[in-house]
């Protein structure tokens, strides 16, 4: 596939996938199935979607990595059955946020396949979970009369007025930095000085635009990231405060940055929901206030 390929293929899964969150959030707790199948809610759509993207985002690394894509244990609806009943104590919002992790983490996955593998398993795993499953749940998402079937389409909003329905713009941007570190009183390696290329990625939410139509400038947003993160980059983050007083685990990283950058956007019409500190691909922490 060429990028212009991939990049549309990308902006497709991105549409429909906000296309079925606005289905699943209209009304959570209503019976998303027919009325003689199984009863079926957001919570558990959200952890189904969570659970394939997770398997074909680790298939896709297998693949890219030169291995196997891991094999099923059992069918396609026995598993749905087994994941479902798994995922019960999950509450809404934690399966929400898990889907929107692992629907997050497979675009990054495909979006590093280099373009000489294309083709074969590698395309199959990367299409396996995007536009065409998440339109595959619009069709059959059935809601009775009493909660009909949201509208999709979101008008533009008008510029400088606030969205009387709640939606929000949100405005992400990420940056890296490189540091060492090492936990104090941690049993294992990480006990040990050791380093990571940081990424950390900053959302805010505006429910306005401004007079040339934007939320919020990136320029800004990655101008106010750029001065936190400068004094943690090539550094061992356990010299430098507050790392010097509490451990430079990722949590803390990631509401340490949370704390100063709220402090900066605090005179803009903006609101800061969420910063996210990555040590590899694979694992990281989101700080989410309230």
């Amino acid at each position: 596939m060429t990028l212009k390929a991939i990049d549309t293929m990308l902006r497709e899964d991105e549409k429909a996938w906000a296309e079925l969150c606005v289905v699943l959030d209209a009304d959570p707790e209503v019976n998303l199935h027919a009325p003689d199948s199984k009863p079926w809610n957001s919570r558990d759509a959200y952890s189904h979607l969570a659970r394939w993207m997770e398997y074909s985002t680790k298939a896709l690394k297998a693949l890219v990595a030169g291995e196997p894509a891991p094999s099923l244990e059992d069918t396609s609806e026995e598993l749905n059955v087994r994941w479902q009943a798994e995922d019960l104590a999950l509450s809404l919002e934690e399966a929400r946020q898990r889907a929107i992790h692992a629907f997050e983490e497979r675009k990054r996955a495909v979006e590093v396949i280099p373009s000489a593998m294309w083709g074969g398993e590698i395309e199959k795993y990367a299409r396996f979970d995007g536009a065409h499953h998440f339109r595959d749940h619009i069709s059959y998402i059935t809601l009775t009369d009493d909660h009909p079937m949201p509208s999709m389409h979101v008008e533009p909003m008008a510029t400088g007025k606030s969205n009387p329905g709640g939606i929000m713009y949100e405005i992400i941007v990420e940056k890296h930095f490189d540091a060492a570190h090492y936990l104090r009183g941690y049993q294992g390696k990480c006990e040990n000085v050791h380093g990571h290329r940081y990424r950390v990625v900053v959302k805010i939410a505006a429910e306005k635009l401004n007079d040339i139509d934007l939320a919020y400038d990136f320029t800004e947003l990655k101008r106010h990231l750029k001065e936190i993160l400068e004094r943690y980059d090539h550094t061992c983050l356990n010299d430098v405060p507050p790392f010097d007083k509490i451990n430079p685990s990722a949590e803390n990283i990631a509401a340490t940055i949370y704390n100063e950058l709220k402090g900066k956007l605090s005179a803009d019409p903006v609101k800061l929901t969420c910063v996210e500190a990555w040590e590899s691909p694979e694992q990281g922490v989101a700080y989410r206030p309230g």
